[in-house]
Formats: C-alpha cells, structure tokens, sequence
C-alpha cells in the first residue's frame, strides 16, 4: 500500500485554500501574500511562490505582476480539482455544491444512460450486470459500487468526455456521501430499484427507458444529496 506524505507546499496550499473555499476570504478580497505565507507558515520563498502558483492553477486566486493576490470567484474555481472538494467545511457552502452536482447530473445521467443502452458492448453490459448484482447484496462497500455503475453507463456512452464529468463529479459525491452517514439505509427504505431498472433497459437496448429509470434515479437521489445532515 502506497502512503502519501503531503509536502511543505502542499499543505500549506490545503490551509489557505480551505480558507477560501469556506469563504473565509470572500471573493474579491485579498488573498495572502509571498510574504505572508513566508511569515505565517515559516516556510521558504520558493515554497510560498508554490503555493501561489498551485492556488492560481486551481483558479482560486488572480494574481497580476506588482498587486496583491484576489480571491476569484466560485464560479472561475476549478471546483472539480480534488483538494477543492476534500477542503468544504462550511456546511452551507457544501450544500450548494451538491446541489449544483445534482443539477448537472439531473441534466446529463439520464441521456448518458440513453447512449448507454444503444452503444454498450457486449463485455461493458456484462460489468453493469455484475456491479449491479454485488449492489443488491448490500455489502460495506455499496457507494463505490454505486459510482462504478454510473462511471461504467458514461464508459458504455463511447464518448470519453461523459466519461470524465462523471469521474470528476464522483469526488464531490463522495464527499457529501461521507458526510451524511444515513446514506445508505435511506438508500433501502422503500426505494424502487432504479439500477436493476436502468440496466435492464440498456440490457434490452431501449434507450426511451433508460433515459426514463434514470431520471426517476435522479429526481429520487436529489433530496438525499440536498437534505440537511441530521
């Protein structure tokens, strides 16, 4: 098993990133500084011009030759990029981004699975029976498979770019799942079992009713992903 040990930039960068991500820092304000960080942190010149560098990539702030550092807006963030995600503490800023997420796969899963039932293959109709079939045990492990079977319908799409939305929205899933431990017994109570019913329709190759399971699945799964944590 492989550990990670975060370096001297990384975690620097996780600090004052949660700080912006929380909106400790609102957009528009000044972010810290080369110095700052050097002066908070302790750490070297070359590691604060890191920092910098990794909070610009991930487009959290702006920064222009001889000013200081601005916060940008949420809407300009690389709100994908995993430390982004990891980093929500603040419960209101987290509920809007799941239910930005269930916006976005409210509007996408239910065509995904639509391409899926007309485009499969053969081998990738047999993984979402499978995945499906160790879903209905309900084992310890039931929300990556729940994941696998939608990053497999986006997979069965043929078309790479389902592929990667869904893999990059899966970790914003994960963590408000991880947060809201009544997960998967809301999961059982009463629910229809929309999985086996999207993959029977791509099993059977009727696009109309997957597109139909899935956004039943969708309009289901939305106040669960948006309701508060009790």
């Amino acid at each position: 098993m492989t550990v990670h040990v975060q370096k001297l930039g990384e975690q620097v960068t996780e600090r004052v990133a949660r700080r912006i991500v929380n909106e400790e820092i609102s957009a528009g304000q000044n972010a810290p500084s080369e110095q700052e960080i050097i002066n908070e942190f302790g750490v070297s010149k070359g590691v604060a011009r890191e920092v910098i560098a990794s909070l610009v990539t991930k487009g959290l702030i702006n920064v222009q030759h001889g000013r200081r550092p601005k916060v940008r807006a949420v809407e300009e963030w690389n709100v994908f990029d995993p430390l982004i995600l990891e980093v929500q503490d603040n419960p209101e800023v987290l509920r809007r981004m799941v239910l930005a997420m269930n916006e976005l796969r409210s509007a996408l899963e239910p065509e995904i699975a639509a391409l899926a039932a007309t485009a499969a293959t053969d081998e990738q109709r047999a993984t979402l029976r499978a995945l499906l079939e160790r879903m209905e045990e309900r084992p310890d492990n039931l929300l990556e498979l729940d994941v696998a079977f939608h990053l497999e319908l986006a997979r069965a799409t043929q078309n790479p770019l389902f592929v990667h939305v869904i893999e990059s929205v899966r970790n914003l899933l994960r963590v408000s799942v991880e947060r809201r431990a009544d997960y998967v017994q809301r999961e059982l109570e009463g629910v229809p079992p929309y999985h086996r019913l999207i993959f029977e329709a791509v099993e059977a190759r009727d696009a109309d009713a997957a597109r139909k399971a899935m956004r039943e699945h969708m309009a289901m799964a939305g106040p669960i992903w948006t309701s508060e944590q009790g």
